[in-house]
């Protein structure tokens, strides 16, 4: 089975287009830390992403404390949010697994450190790919998503729409 690390911030795309039940379909392993589900838990999608950590779609680990010292000591440009987002890093590493991220910094931090990293483009491409959604309904997905905030590449967003149209 793939194994992925999630962060917060593709886990709100999903459950802001609510495609996270088609992710499952997937095949994926998916894991995050106990951090990001602290920060879902304060977020307006916990009504919607609560179930699939209730019903432990979603493998959640803490972090050691040694762990968590070198997470800190790691954060370096994550800024705001940066101990989360560093555990997700370090849990990839230790995993050995894909990190999805729509962070730009973690992204950048993550595939210095030799990790693959995909964003929620993927996911929607990865959808399409196994024929869990069609392109059409893929389109109207990613205007949900770009309309609820989410960054994303736009030179990407653009060739999706092309094709997807």
């Amino acid at each position: 089975m793939r194994v992925v690390v999630k962060d917060a911030s593709v886990i709100i795309d999903l459950a802001n287009a609510d495609i996270l039940k088609e992710w499952f379909l997937l095949g994926y392993e998916t894991h995050t830390s106990d951090l990001i589900l602290n920060q879902l838990q304060q977020d307006q999608q916990w009504s919607i992403v609560k179930n699939y950590f209730q019903n432990k779609k979603f493998k959640v680990h803490s972090l050691s404390p040694d762990k968590l010292t070198m997470a800190i000591s790691r954060i370096g440009s994550l800024g705001r949010g940066g101990i989360a987002d560093m555990s997700v890093l370090l849990l990839a590493e230790q995993l050995n697994a894909t990190l999805l991220t729509g962070d730009g910094r973690l992204r950048s931090k993550s595939e210095k450190s030799g990790l693959e990293v995909r964003g929620t483009l993927w996911v929607l491409d990865e959808l399409v790919r196994q024929s869990i959604i069609t392109r059409t309904i893929a389109f109207k997905k990613l205007e949900i998503i770009i309309a609820k905030g989410a960054r994303l590449p736009e030179s990407e967003i653009q060739k999706r729409k092309h094709k997807w149209s």
